[in-house]
């Protein structure tokens, strides 16, 4: 584990273990546009997290989580003059799928919810980032 692009306004941390996590903080232009063969699934923790995506400029604030689709296009910057940082987990749709035995993988329109059930996920899942999260425990 350790960071990535460093000064004090943007930088990007690894978690420990398999699983792709990160833990980024960015200020102004954060990512140009491009898309994951995963699901993305991240926790805002400050600031305003923007993004363009399917068409339309969305916000995340504190405490919201962003769920970004498989090949589904999007950039990243600050909402205002003040860095955002955030929490993420890269899930494979795959994984999904077999968890959801058969059923269509689930879409989410906006790229953004308040849904409590999402925030005890993310929550669960990026919380202890200094330790490899197990099997199980992902599955979950």
């Amino acid at each position: 584990m350790g960071k990535q692009r460093t000064d004090s306004n943007n930088w990007v941390k690894r978690a420990a273990g398999e699983t792709e996590r990160i833990e980024a903080c960015f200020s102004g232009l954060a990512y140009a546009p491009h898309s994951h063969d995963t699901y993305t699934l991240a926790l805002t923790t400050a600031g305003v997290q923007s993004f363009n995506y399917r068409g339309e400029l969305r916000h995340s604030l504190p405490g919201e989580v962003v769920i970004l689709h498989p090949d589904e296009t999007h950039d990243g910057q600050a909402g205002t003059d003040s860095p955002f940082a955030y929490r993420a987990i890269s899930i494979n749709p795959v994984d999904v799928q077999n968890i959801l035995q058969g059923v269509s993988l689930p879409f989410l329109q906006g790229g953004v919810t308040r849904d409590p059930r999402f925030i005890q996920i993310a929550t669960r899942l990026l919380a202890e980032f200094d330790r490899p999260l197990e099997t199980l425990e992902q599955q979950d």
